[in-house]
């Protein structure tokens, strides 16, 4: 299943937010992302659910031939799959969030960064000194915008994207204090 997961990740990631991880993409081109998430999918392609329930007989899979095709019926691929999904021993991303949701974290795109500078004179002696903090924050937008945000590294045109990668953006600066540092 862990191999499953990284290849659901090569597959749609970058993700741009822990909601674009978890949930499925109703308006991508995919079919295979527009059913579940991340998670739901690397256990589907795992077949670890297909074992248990073949061993407990606890029913089967729903064919497309099964599924009633009318116009009323948005997304009839999503009706396709396992009948025995939710059944005891069944193991579904909500099961991995509920376990792993309180560790679980976007990683920090913002982070700060603390200087200090002096001046001496020309025997040494210290002149002045001072200590700043800035906050900065790195966000989906490439630095050329000839690529969207959503571009995936792999598909990147500009020359600029592929040598600098993300924004970063300057959120705060202050001086600080000598009792600050």
């Amino acid at each position: 299943m862990a191999e499953a997961i990284v290849a659901q990740v090569r597959s749609r990631g970058p993700f741009l937010s822990m909601g674009d991880f978890v949930n499925r993409r109703p308006a991508n081109d995919s079919i295979d992302h527009a059913l579940c998430g991340a998670l739901q999918s690397a256990i589907d392609v795992s077949g670890i659910n297909t074992d248990v329930a073949n061993q407990a007989r606890a029913g089967g899979i729903i064919l497309p031939s099964k599924i009633a095709y009318n116009p009323y019926y948005k997304f009839p691929k999503a009706a396709e799959g396992a009948s025995y999904q939710g059944a005891p021993g069944y193991l579904s991303q909500a099961d991995l969030l509920a376990v792993l949701g309180n560790a679980a974290t976007v990683r920090s795109d913002t982070f700060t960064i603390r200087s200090y500078g002096e001046s001496r004179d020309a025997e040494g002696q210290l002149q002045a000194s001072a200590w700043c903090e800035a906050v900065f924050q790195r966000v989906p937008d490439w630095v050329d915008p000839a690529d969207k945000a959503e571009t995936h590294p792999d598909q990147l045109t500009s020359e600029v994207n592929i040598n600098l990668g993300r924004k970063f953006r300057l959120i705060s600066f202050r001086w600080l204090a000598p009792n600050e540092v």
